[in-house]
C-alpha cells in the first residue's frame, strides 16, 4: 500500500468484518491490527512521513496505530515511549499526545467503539488497551490468572479491593502484570470472561476453526505462549488451526510450512517461495521448504485469481526448537517453556552445549540431510527431571533456555497400581481386568489459589452413572505439579461390565471407559507381587492408551511413572532404543509401542521355566489361561531379572503342565498378539 488512503481503506474493510455486537467487547479492534510482518510494514510507512496533522485525518489508520502499539509494544505504564519508537521520533510531547488522544476518542466514538473513563477523565491508554484486550507481553502470565479464575464462581462479584487483593496474591511478583490488572480492572475482567467463553465454546463441540476466527485470538497468542492452546482446549491438540505454521518431520527429513485454506473464489492459486511452489487448496496442507526455512524472514508469495500478496513469516536464522508432540516451531522468547521433549535444529553444529535435567547420553549435533540435500544438525532434548535447562553457543552467541513442568490438568487411567499395573487386557477399547482400574490426575499446585476444595466434587469418578465411592489421594508433589490417584473404598464392587466415567465440569470434559471385571484367579494371587520393579518401563508402555493408537510418548510415560513409582529416576531414551534394536519395541515419530514380545520356555536340571521380555499384559493373559485350566496348581512368583549386560526380563519357574499350557497358548494365540516363542539361547533369539 502506497499511501494513507490505501491503508485507511484496508483497515476499514477489516473493521467492517467485525459484528456490531462484538465491537463493544474487549479485544474487538485486534482483528484490524496487522499481523507481525504487515505491522512492521505499516510502521515503516508511518515513519517515512510522520506528521500528527496527517494521520489524524484517517480514523482507522490512527486507531490501528494506537491499538498496534498497545498490543505489540506496550510493556509498562509508559505508553508513549513505544508509541514514539513506532513512529520514528525520540518522544511525543504532552501537547502532541493530547491532540492525538482527542482525535482517538472522537474517531472511536464515531465508528461505535467503546471508550473508557477514569477518575481523571477520559482514559486514552486504557481505551487503546481495551481495543486489543491484553498486551502481548503480558499474555503468558495473564493466562495463568484466567486458569485460576476458571475454577472460581465468585470472581465476577469481587469489589475493587477484593480484586486488587486477589491480583496481589496471584501475581505480586510480576509488577508489570499487576499494574496492568489493577489499573485496567474493567478491561482485564471483561477480557477474562471473554477468554472463558471461548473455552466453553470449544468444549461444547462447536467448530474450533470458526471460533478462533471469530474471537480475539491471533497467531501471536499461540506463539507467545504454548499455554494458549492448552487453555482453550485442555484435552485435545488444536492441530487444525488455520494459520501458517513451520513444522518439522524428522522421519521424512523435511521442514514444511502448513498453509491455511484458500477461498474457492481465489482458486486456482499457488504459493511461491523462491523457485519452489505449492498449489493452494480449500484445506490446510503442507509446503515442504527445507533449506529455505533457514533465513530470518520467509517471504511467501500468493498468486490467486483476483489478488497477489506476500506473507512475511518467521524463519530459522541459525537454530530453532520444535515440539516433539506437535512438530511445530516453538517460540523461544517464552521465559519458561513447557517441560517436554523437543528437537533443536540448527544450520551448523552447536558449541559448548550444557544440559541440566535433560538426558545427557543422547548424541550431540547429529547430522541430518534434508530431502533437498541441505545438511542440518539436530540435538534431542529429553527431560529426566521436573525442570531443566540448556545453554549453547551458536554463531558466536550464547543462548540459554529454561523449561518447567506443564501448567495444565491431565486425566488418564491406569490398569492398576503396584503389582496390578500389568494385569489387564485391552480388547476393542474395553479394559478387561480382575481389579478396578485407577483414575489418575495431575494438577498445577496453584490451580485453586490455595483454597481448600473437594477434589472428588471437582473431578467426579463414577461407575455406571453412580458416583464412585472413594477419594483422590495424593501420590506426590513435584515442582509446580501435584499427582493424584483415585483410591476406591474397600466395599466398592463392580459388576462384570461397567462404564467408568471421569468428569470435570470445570474442564468441561467427560471421559468414559468400558471396563470388564474378570474373576480373579486364586492360584495367581502371589504370582505378580515382585512387579513392576526394574520392569517398570515395560509396564508403563503397556498401560491402556486412549489418546492414540500409535503408542505412548516418553513424556507420557514419565508422567505415569510419577504415580506408579513416585520416587527414583526414570530410564533414559537409550533404554527404549536398545530394545528397539532387539525388535521388542518400535517407534512411530515420538511414540513408542511394543513390536514383538519374546518368550522362551526352557528347563534346567529337570526344572521348567520361562523367560519373557515385552508387553507384560500378554504374559498375564497367558498365565490366566493356564491358571483356569489348572485351578489346583499354584503359580510361583515372577522374578524380575535386570543385571548389567543382560536383557531386562521376567523369569518364572513352571510345572510341566503349566509349561505345556503356556506353549499351547503361544502357539494358538501368539500371532494375534505379536507374541513370539524363541528357542535355544535366550539372548541370541532376542
Amino acid at each position: 500500500m502506497k499511501n494513507y488512503a490505501d491503508w485507511e481503506s484496508h483497515f476499514e474493510d477489516e473493521f467492517n468484518k467485525i459484528s456490531a455486537e462484538r465491537r463493544h467487547k474487549p479485544g474487538a479492534f485486534l482483528s484490524v491490527v496487522p499481523l507481525g510482518a504487515e505491522w512492521e510494514n505499516y510502521k515503516d510507512f508511518v515513519r517515512c512521513g510522520w506528521r500528527i496533522g496527517r494521520i489524524t485525518e484517517f480514523p482507522f489508520c490512527l486507531l490501528t496505530l494506537y491499538a498496534g502499539v498497545a498490543f505489540y509494544d506496550y510493556e509498562s505504564g509508559d505508553y508513549w515511549k513505544p508509541f514514539a519508537a513506532a513512529v520514528g521520533v525520540k518522544s511525543i510531547s504532552p501537547m502532541q499526545y493530547n491532540k492525538l488522544n482527542d482525535y482517538l476518542f472522537y474517531h472511536a466514538r464515531e465508528i461505535g467503539l467503546e471508550t473508557l473513563a477514569s477518575s481523571r477523565g477520559n482514559d486514552f491508554v486504557g481505551t487503546a488497551i481495551f481495543q486489543i484486550g491484553v498486551p502481548l507481553s503480558f499474555w503468558q502470565d495473564f493466562l495463568k490468572v484466567c486458569e485460576n479464575l476458571w475454577w472460581r464462581e465468585d470472581w465476577k462479584s469481587f469489589s475493587s479491593d477484593e480484586w486488587e487483593a486477589f491480583v496481589t496474591r496471584k501475581v505480586g511478583g510480576l509488577a508489570r502484570l499487576k499494574r496492568f490488572l489493577v489499573d485496567n480492572p474493567k478491561t482485564a475482567r471483561r477480557f477474562i470472561a471473554e477468554v472463558h467463553d471461548v473455552r466453553r465454546l470449544v468444549a461444547s463441540g462447536a467448530d474450533v476453526a470458526e471460533i478462533i476466527q471469530m474471537s480475539f485470538l491471533r497467531p501471536e497468542h499461540f506463539a507467545a505462549a504454548p499455554e494458549t492452546e492448552q487453555f482453550i482446549s485442555p484435552q485435545e491438540s488444536l492441530a487444525f488451526l488455520n494459520r501458517f505454521q513451520l513444522v518439522w518431520n524428522e522421519n521424512q527429513a523435511k521442514i514444511s510450512i502448513y498453509l491455511p485454506p484458500v477461498a474457492a473464489a481465489e482458486l486456482p492459486a499457488v504459493w511461491r517461495l523462491g523457485e519452489t511452489q505449492q498449489r493452494a487448496d480449500l484445506y490446510q496442507h503442507e509446503f515442504p521448504i527445507n533449506r529455505h526455512a533457514f533465513q530470518p524472514k520467509i517471504s511467501l508469495n500468493f498468486e490467486g485469481t483476483s489478488k497477489t500478496e506476500t506473507k512475511k513469516l518467521e524463519g530459522i536464522e541459525h537454530w530453532a526448537i520444535f515440539d516433539d508432540e506437535t512438530n511445530r516451531l516453538v517460540n523461544v522468547e517464552c521465559a519458561n517453556l513447557p517441560l517436554k521433549s523437543y528437537t533443536l535444529v540448527s544450520a551448523a553444529p552447536l558449541e559448548e552445549i550444557a544440559l541440566k535435567g535433560f538426558d545427557e547420553e543422547i548424541e550431540e549435533n547429529e547430522k541430518l540431510n534434508l530431502r533437498d540435500g541441505f545438511e542440518c544438525f539436530i540435538n534431542r532434548l529429553s527431560p529426566m527431571e521436573r525442570k531443566a535447562q540448556i545453554s549453547f553457543v551458536c554463531n558466536g552467541e550464547k543462548h540459554e533456555l529454561k523449561f518447567r513442568t506443564k501448567n495444565r490438568v491431565e486425566i488418564f487411567l491406569l490398569a492398576g497400581l503396584a503389582c496390578n499395573v500389568a494385569q489387564f487386557r485391552l480388547f476393542r477399547n474395553t479394559l478387561k481386568t480382575d481389579c478396578l482400574p485407577v483414575p489418575c490426575l495431575i494438577l498445577p499446585t496453584d490451580l485453586f489459589d490455595g483454597e481448600e476444595i473437594d477434589l472428588a466434587e471437582k473431578f467426579k469418578v463414577s461407575l455406571d452413572a453412580q458416583t464412585g465411592a472413594g477419594n483422590w489421594e495424593k501420590a506426590r508433589d513435584e515442582g509446580n505439579q501435584a499427582f493424584y490417584f483415585w483410591r476406591w473404598d474397600d466395599q466398592t464392587r463392580a459388576r462384570k461390565k461397567v462404564d467408568l466415567t471421569i468428569e470435570s465440569e470445570g474442564l468441561a470434559i467427560r471421559k468414559e471407559f468400558k471396563i470388564e471385571i474378570l474373576q480373579p484367579k486364586a492360584n495367581l494371587v502371589d504370582c505378580w507381587t515382585n512387579l513392576p520393579d526394574k520392569f517398570l518401563p515395560f509396564a508403563l508402555l503397556a498401560q491402556p492408551n486412549f489418546k492414540s493408537d500409535k503408542g505412548t510418548t516418553f513424556d507420557e510415560m514419565h508422567e505415569i511413572k510419577e504415580i506408579v513409582q513416585p520416587h527414583g529416576r526414570f530410564v533414559n531414551l537409550g533404554f527404549f532404543h536398545f530394545y528397539e534394536n532387539l525388535g521388542v519395541l518400535k517407534s512411530s515419530g515420538k511414540r513408542w509401542q511394543f513390536a514383538q514380545s519374546k518368550i522362551y520356555f526352557g528347563a534346567n536340571n529337570g526344572e521348567n521355566f520361562l523367560r519373557f521380555c515385552g508387553n507384560p499384559s500378554l504374559l498375564w493373559q497367558m498365565l490366566r489361561y493356564a491358571a483356569e485350566k489348572l485351578p489346583d496348581e499354584n503359580f510361583r512368583k515372577i522374578e524380575v531379572i535386570s543385571k548389567k549386560g543382560d536383557v531386562t526380563h521376567l523369569f518364572l519357574k513352571l510345572t510341566e503342565q503349566q509349561k505345556i499350557l503356556g506353549e499351547k497358548y503361544v502357539r494358538d494365540n501368539g500371532g494375534n498378539f505379536n507374541l513370539t516363542k524363541v528357542d535355544e539361547k535366550w539372548e541370541e533369539n532376542l
